[in-house]
């Protein structure tokens, strides 16, 4: 097997082999019939994968992205082939359900094609695909028999808490402190794509005492602590960009009551303990068949950008406004054409309608920094351009998108993007190599009660299912960092260079 990476040169035949053992003993396995049975708006069909049982590789965690698994196995295999995971669509095994659809897995993750007309309640779910975990003991114990025997006693004892119908005590996983703009979680509530794992979440501080992990975000720290038992996790959540707008300088990084008391990260950031990215692209099965030329015809407009901070660290706003000097950019949101977060669907679907291009520009220039400004407009008939993480295809196809970083000028951008505009077959070319791929995240939205209604995009439930992995095996996850600030520093935020040239980063960070 050869792999082209970095577009000129091939892995040598060592990294070759040992990436393709690493691939086939973590993926390349036979899953027996599962049956999906929840209480959702529609029916899962039985999922056929083959004969065999499904089982754990030795020191492998379930529910964890390829990329990650390869990063913290072998980070200078994974420098090698990190642009050609996505692209050949390794670490995915395809199987078909008994309506003739198609199921895709990776590492007991399956994604299957999400019809929006089967969830119409909630017109905020905009992502194609949508993840699943069936809970399989041998999966989610590693295939450790003494685990799975302790566990199914456990059931058959009949000793409840807080799930009767299930004869056993779930593990609480507690955000200690709310998210700044979402309401409480008071219930304890199933993990949200994963409901059959053993766990369920809240943000009910009265379940301080009982929970087996605390999650802190300590970008809304205002209290000392709490008192915990030996065995509790305190995990550390990061999903902004280490960016000064976000994080404070002073007493929330510098506090020694808070900094020694984590035992595991949870971010954004591969090298975080537990990877929670804002979204994930992966190989379809086989692309639609579509009518492109229909699809382009249709479409009256060039460049579009919804954006409600323009001032910001990545000096987007300077960079749009050199831009325009070359190419018409339709602007949304702020002080320009309306698209109100509440009718967020109907703005999504007529830009896709509508645009060639999408301004999918991050606020920071940050190491593993890309959000639902990628992977939400991905899906979209048109072609996002990128602006931020260093490396984007770590993340994306190549081919599937332009990157700012690849032109010297706003200027030079700007002739791309018009040459792509007359050159139609060129144009389409990008299309279908787009097509060939799907880019799956999640909608949360946001309606406390003293707030305005807001929508997040994240890839955050299935993150949430490995920490139930971690908290059932804690023998496997020993650990305790002894000053996080000394892990939040490694992340590094560049400054844009001048605007009239802007092309990507600069060698120094912005201090933290």
């Amino acid at each position: 097997m050869q792999i082209l990476v970095k577009r000129k040169h091939l892995i040598g035949a060592a990294a070759v082999s040992t990436l393709s053992i690493i691939i086939y003993s973590l993926y390349n396995i036979n899953f027996h019939t599962l049956i999906y049975d929840r209480e959702q708006p529609r029916r899962r069909p039985r999922v056929h994968c083959g004969g065999g049982s499904p089982v754990a590789v030795d020191g492998v965690p379930p529910y964890v992205p390829v990329q990650k698994v390869l990063y913290d196995r072998d980070n200078v295999l994974y420098g090698d082939v990190k642009t050609s995971l996505i692209d050949l669509g390794l670490g995915l095994t395809r199987c078909n359900d008994e309506d003739g659809g198609t199921v895709l897995w990776e590492n007991g993750v399956s994604f299957r094609q999400f019809l929006r007309e089967d969830n119409s309640s909630n017109k905020f779910f905009l992502s194609e695909f949508e993840p699943y975990i069936p809970f399989v003991p041998e999966v989610f114990f590693l295939g450790r028999k003494d685990k799975i025997s302790e566990f199914e006693k456990r059931l058959a004892s009949g000793t409840t808490a807080n799930n009767e119908a299930q004869g056993f005590e779930r593990k609480i996983i507690l955000w200690w402190q709310n998210k700044k703009a979402a309401a409480p979680i008071s219930e304890l509530r199933p993990l949200r794509f994963c409901p059959d794992l053993p766990c369920v979440l809240t943000s009910n501080r009265t379940f301080t005492e009982r929970s087996s992990a605390m999650l802190i975000n300590n970008q809304f720290i205002k209290s000392p602590p709490p008192t915990r038992r030996p065995d509790q996790v305190m995990i550390y959540y990061h999903i902004e960009a280490p960016l000064p707008h976000y994080w404070y300088t002073g007493s929330r990084l510098n506090n020694p009551a808070w900094n020694h008391i984590f035992n595991w990260t949870m971010s954004y950031r591969l090298d975080a303990d537990i990877f929670a990215p804002y979204g994930l692209i992966r190989r379809r099965n086989r692309p639609p068949e579509r009518d492109y030329s229909s699809i382009v015809d249709r479409k009256t407009g060039l460049v579009a950008w919804i954006v409600s901070h323009v001032n910001t660290q990545s000096r987007r706003g300077e960079y749009v406004d050199e831009l325009q000097k070359y190419i018409h950019v339709s602007r949304y949101g702020g002080g320009y054409k309306k698209c109100n977060i509440q009718k967020d669907y109907e703005c999504f679907a007529s830009i896709g309608r509508k645009y060639k291009f999408y301004l999918s520009f991050e606020n920071g220039y940050c190491d593993d920094y890309v959000t639902e400004k990628l992977f939400k407009y991905f899906s979209l008939d048109l072609i996002p351009v990128v602006l931020g993480t260093s490396d984007v295809s770590r993340h994306a196809p190549r081919g599937a998108y332009i990157d700012v970083a690849d032109f010297p000028t706003p200027k030079q951008l700007a002739q791309r993007m018009l040459y792509l505009h007359t050159h139609t077959d060129q144009y389409i070319k990008m299309l279908k190599i787009k097509d060939q791929y799907f880019s799956v995240y999640e909608d949360y939205i946001l309606k406390p009660p003293s707030r305005p209604f807001n929508v997040e995009y994240l890839y955050e439930s299935v993150p949430f299912c490995h920490i139930c992995h971690r908290i059932w095996n804690l023998e496997n996850y020993t650990k305790s960092i002894a000053d996080v600030r000394e892990w939040f520093q490694l992340s590094h935020c560049y400054p844009p260079g001048n605007v009239s040239g802007i092309n990507g980063f600069s060698s120094t960070p912005v201090p933290s």
